[in-house]
């Protein structure tokens, strides 16, 4: 478990776009927070930035303690699952949710042995020499999922990883991640526009628009108790 802070974080992009204003966030160790918001409201950005894929005009992130704000993506032991899965066409699952072993130079025995225990995790011991374009969209979803569990990251991060999914599958799916996030007692931060996925994924919930934290409590706190009018409009669907 570990915990995440973004201190008074800016994001200005080329052409003085202005994507987050002052943000401060505090993820505590094992919970799921999840970032709701209209589009553009910043809320992929801020993964991107504790990713280490886009870099704070001002401010600061850490994790446990940690300033990683200028530290490199891959030195920061983070696992990020995108709504478009990842996998590679031309290799198994097996090979697929292995890949970022292989890529840390670990032995044979130890890869199959992490990759057995995640498809196992995951209910898909019997996919793992399928290729990606012999899976369904849930199967390749819990194939990137696996890609992610297997490294065994401090934090996972979640852009809309259900999206490409039928109804019937995101609402399967989520709860295969709720599961598995509660089994490895994870810290994990939670992009989602589904209000469904919201509602069941998140310990609590962070309300942003345009770049801007308008609330962060739980779902009924905020359902209870909006800030403004904008939290209360935007949280009427949650209701």
């Amino acid at each position: 478990m570990s915990k995440v802070k973004l201190e008074n974080i800016d994001k200005v992009f080329d052409g003085g776009v202005q994507a987050l204003c002052d943000v401060n966030i505090i993820v505590e160790p094992g919970e799921c927070l999840v970032l709701a918001g209209p589009s553009g409201a910043g809320k992929s950005t801020i993964l991107r930035l504790i990713a280490g894929l886009e870099t704070p005009t001002a401010g600061n992130i850490f994790i446990d303690g940690q300033d990683v704000t200028n530290i490199e993506p891959r030195q920061r032991d983070i696992a990020m699952v995108f709504q478009h899965f990842s996998l590679y066409p031309h290799m198994t699952v097996f090979e697929n949710i292995g890949f970022p072993l292989k890529m840390k130079k670990l032995g044979k025995t130890l890869i199959r042995q992490k990759v057995t225990e995640a498809a196992k995790m995951l209910q898909i011991e019997d996919l793992l020499d399928r290729k990606p374009s012999q899976l369904s969209g849930g199967q390749r979803q819990r194939a990137a999922l696996g890609k992610a569990i297997v490294t065994e990251p401090k934090v996972f991060l979640f852009d809309e990883p259900l999206s490409n999914l039928d109804h019937m599958l995101r609402a399967k799916a989520r709860q295969q991640i709720k599961d598995v996030l509660q089994k490895l007692n994870a810290t994990s931060i939670y992009v989602t526009h589904d209000q469904d996925e919201a509602k069941e994924m998140a310990d609590r919930v962070c309300v942003l628009n345009v770049g801007r934290i308008q609330q962060t409590a739980t779902v009924d706190q905020i359902v209870k108790n909006p800030a403004n009018e904008f939290v209360t409009k935007f949280m009427q669907v949650y209701k």
